[in-house]
């Protein structure tokens, strides 16, 4: 279990200045709620689990994230684009689905099938996403969600019209690229 009250602070390099700059700047542009507006994170570019807990707002998917780790395969890790939840998202699901967060990291299967659901197989920067207005992105679960950026919010919706904004973007991790949304991505 990763330890929430862990602080990780560097020194930083222009990259990862730039990086804590992107996620101030997304959060404030994606469109999304603002409610984390004007939060400031130093980034070390670790793996995703570690870019999740410094980002602070995704600590319980950094959870369930580092408990499906050892089971990914080599295909499933590494230049991949995750979509992680807020802390709020995953808890407004967790009851949506009366669910804990421990009964999903003790589920194996429904652990992975909610990281995959939330991984796509390839690196796509947020300046990338919103040029893919109308087109689909397939994650490695196999679920498939539509790029929305009509409203002024770059989103990601399912054929139901459920929709999930992108709040901070492009969070360069050794494992990728990250980007936060405010909701749960489901099928």
């Amino acid at each position: 279990m990763l330890d929430r009250g862990v602080a990780h602070r560097k020194v930083l390099g222009f990259g990862q200045v730039f990086g804590a700059l992107i996620l101030v700047v997304g959060l404030a542009s994606c469109g999304g709620s603002n409610q984390y507006s004007g939060t400031e994170i130093e980034f070390s570019q670790g793996t995703f689990a570690e870019t999740l807990i410094e980002a602070q707002i995704t600590t319980q998917f950094a959870e369930i994230y580092s408990s499906v780790l050892p089971s990914l395969t080599a295909d499933q890790v590494g230049g991949k684009t995750l979509f992680a939840p807020t802390n709020d998202a995953l808890d407004k699901y967790l009851v949506d689905t009366s669910e804990t967060l421990e009964g999903v990291i003790s589920k194996p299967q429904l652990a992975l099938s909610l990281v995959l659901g939330h991984l796509l197989g390839q690196e796509l920067s947020a300046t990338s996403v919103l040029n893919m207005n109308g087109e689909s992105l397939a994650m490695l679960s196999g679920a498939t969600f539509t790029i929305d950026t009509s409203t002024g919010a770059t989103q990601l919706g399912n054929e139901t019209g459920l929709k999930s904004a992108l709040i901070a973007i492009d969070l360069v991790s050794t494992d990728g690229v990250v980007h936060i949304v405010d909701a749960v991505l489901q099928p």
